[in-house]
C-alpha cells in the first residue's frame, strides 16, 4: 500500500504544471488525502510542502500542524524525563522523540520558507528589475572582450565550426533535442550518431556540485572549525536554541538525490569531496554523510547497465583529523576496485580517443584524485589538476552571473583547448557568513535549496545569451538541486549547432 500510495502522490505532483489555479488546489488536496495512508511521513510531508507551493492557505495548514507535531514531541520528552521507567526504556523514548522533533523543525522551517517565498520573493524580483540593463552592461562587456578577441586570438574561431544562422537559432531549434523527447538516462546513446566523432573535450557535460550531499549524518566534518560561515552556524544555532545540525544541515545539502538518481537525470560529472572519519572515507559537506563506497558502486552499476554512457567523476578536498598515506592509499585502491576495468586511463588524452572510441573500448569513466603522490604510479587515475575550477564565490545573482560571463570569456578566448584538462563553470550560489545571520530575517533564504532557487532560476537566459553569441560555456557545467533547474535543457541546446 505504501509504495501505490507514493507512485500516486509522486505522479500527481509531476502532472502541477500544466494545471489552474482550482485544479492545483484539488490536486494538493488529493495529495494530502493519499498522504495520509502513507507512513513514511516526513518524505509525505515534503511532496505536501512542495504541492502546495502556490496555495498560501495550505501551506499555512501544513506549518500549523507541523508546529503542533513539534510541540507534541517536545513535550513527550519532557514527560519522559519526569517518568518512572527505568534509565536504559528512558533514554530510548529520549532519543525517539529527540528525533521526532528534529524531524519536524526541519520539515516546519521547510514550509515556512515557502509560504516566504510565495508572498514576496524579493531576491528574483530584484533581479528581474534589473536584468535589463545587466544585459545591455554583458552585450557591452562581450562586445569589447570579442574584438580584443578576434585581434589576439583569430584562429580560435576554427575550434568551433558555425552553422548558417538559421541553423543555430535556440528559439526555433530547441524543441527539437530536448528533455522531453530524449531519455536522460541514455542521452548520450540517444545522441551518439551525432557525437561520436567528438572529443569529449568538445562537449558541455552537465554535473553537480557537492553531488553526495543528498544525505548527512549529525556528525561533523574534520575540523570545521575556523571557517567563518560554521561560526556563523553556531550563532544562528544560539539565538535559535536548536541543535546545531538543525542549522548545518539545510545549508549543507546542496542536492536532493542519489548519485544514481542524478545520472538518470542525465548528470555525467560529480563532485565528491572525501573525508576519514578514522574507519571509513565518507563524503561530507560540513558534516559527514555516507561511506564513499556507497556512492561510487551505484555509479559503477550505472555505468555497466548503461554501456553508451561517460561519466567524470572529481574526488577532491580530501581531509582528516590524522590523514596518513595508508588512508590515502586505501582511497586509492578502492576507486580502482569499483571502476575497473571501464577507467579511461590518464596515459591517453582528451584529443586521443573519441566519444565513439571510449564507448567502444569500454573505457567510459574518468577519475581524478586530488593527491598525486598517492596516484603517481597508478595511471588508471587522473591528476586532481586535470580539472580547472573556478566559483564566484557570491550569493549573489547578478555578481555570480557576471563572474561566469567572465569565465566563458577567457574559456572561448583560448587559442587551444588543453587536451588533459576539463573547465568547469559553477553556476552556484555560495553562502556567506551574511548569508547565515540574513536568515534570521523574513523572506530571506533559509537554506542551501532556497538559494539555488535564485541562481537556477537565471541559467537558462544566461546560457541562450552564450549560445546566441555562437561561444561554448564550459566543458563541465556544475549546479546545485539539478532536478530542480533547467540544466539538461541547456546541455542539448549548446549541442544544437553539432547535430542541426
Amino acid at each position: 500500500m505504501r509504495n501505490q500510495n507514493t507512485f500516486l502522490i509522486q505522479q500527481r505532483k509531476t502532472d502541477v504544471s500544466g494545471m489552474s489555479g482550482k485544479q492545483r488546489e484539488e490536486n494538493a488536496q488529493a495529495i494530502t488525502d493519499d498522504a495520509d495512508h502513507d507512513p513514511d511521513r516526513e518524505h509525505v510531508y515534503m511532496l505536501k510542502i512542495e504541492s502546495n507551493k502556490n496555495n498560501t492557505q495550505g501551506l499555512q495548514k501544513i506549518a500549523q500542524e507541523l508546529n503542533q507535531k513539534k510541540q507534541s514531541a517536545k513535550l513527550g520528552i519532557q514527560e519522559n524525563k519526569a517518568s518512572d521507567i527505568d534509565d536504559g526504556e528512558k533514554e530510548k523514548n529520549r532519543s525517539e522523540l529527540d528525533l521526532e522533533k528534529r524531524k519536524y523543525h526541519r520539515l516546519l522551517l521547510q514550509a515556512e520558507e515557502a509560504i516566504e517565498l510565495l508572498k514576496k520573493d524579493e531576491n528574483v524580483f530584484n533581479y528581474s528589475s534589473t536584468v535589463l540593463g545587466f544585459n545591455m552592461i554583458a552585450d557591452l562587456l562581450i562586445l569589447i572582450l570579442s574584438l580584443l578577441l578576434i585581434n589576439n586570438y583569430p584562429q580560435y574561431v576554427s575550434l568551433y565550426p558555425l552553422q548558417d544562422d538559421n541553423r543555430t537559432n535556440i528559439e526555433q531549434n530547441h524543441k527539437l533535442i530536448s528533455s522531453a523527447s530524449i531519455n536522460t538516462s541514455i542521452w548520450m546513446e540517444e545522441l551518439l550518431p551525432y557525437i561520436s566523432h567528438l572529443h569529449l573535450f568538445n562537449l558541455t557535460l552537465p554535473g553537480t556540485h557537492d553531488s553526495a550531499t543528498f544525505i548527512l549524518t549529525s556528525a561533523l566534518s574534520p575540523d570545521p572549525t575556523g571557517n567563518p560561515v560554521f561560526n556563523a552556524f553556531i550563532e544562528v544555532a544560539e539565538k535559535l536554541g536548536i541543535p546545531l545540525q538543525d542549522v548545518i544541515t539545510p545549508w549543507a545539502m546542496a542536492q536532493n538525490r542519489s548519485l544514481y538518481e542524478q545520472a538518470q537525470d542525465g548528470m555525467r560529472y560529480f563532485d565528491i569531496r572525501a573525508a576519514y572519519n578514522g574507519t571509513n572515507w565518507c563524503s561530507y559537506h560540513f558534516e559527514l554523510g555516507l561511506p564513499i563506497y556507497t556512492h561510487l558502486s551505484p555509479l559503477n552499476s550505472f555505468l555497466l547497465l548503461h554501456p553508451s554512457e561517460i561519466m567524470v567523476i572529481e574526488i577532491s578536498h580530501l581531509a582528516s583529523k590524522n590523514l596518513t598515506q595508508t588512508n590515502l592509499n586505501s582511497l586509492r585502491d578502492m576507486v580502482i576496485n569499483i571502476f575497473n576495468p571501464i577507467l579511461y586511463p590518464r596515459i591517453h588524452d582528451f584529443n586521443a580517443t573519441t566519444i565513439g572510441d571510449m564507448i567502444t573500448t569500454n573505457q567510459r569513466v574518468i577519475v581524478t584524485l586530488s593527491d598525486d603522490t598517492t596516484i603517481m604510479n597508478y595511471t588508471q587515475l587522473w591528476y586532481g589538476s586535470s580539472m580547472i575550477n573556478s566559483y564566484a564565490n557570491s550569493d549573489s545573482l547578478p555578481q555570480m552571473t557576471l563572474y561566469n560571463w567572465q569565465q566563458v570569456l577567457q574559456f572561448n578566448s583560448l587559442p587551444s583547448l588543453p587536451t588533459s584538462a576539463l573547465y568547469k563553470l559553477s553556476w552556484t550560489l555560495t553562502p556567506q557568513v551574511s548569508t547565515i545571520f540574513d536568515s534570521l530575517l523574513p523572506h530571506k533564504p533559509k537554506s542551501l535549496k532556497s538559494l539555488a532557487d535564485i541562481g537556477n532560476s537565471g541559467l537558462t537566459g544566461f546560457a541562450s545569451a552564450v549560445l546566441k553569441k555562437k561561444w561554448k560555456l564550459c566543458q563541465l557545467l556544475l549546479i546545485d538541486f539539478q532536478e530542480r533547474s533547467q540544466i539538461m535543457q541547456v546541455i542539448f541546446d549548446s549541442l544544437l549547432p553539432t547535430i542541426l
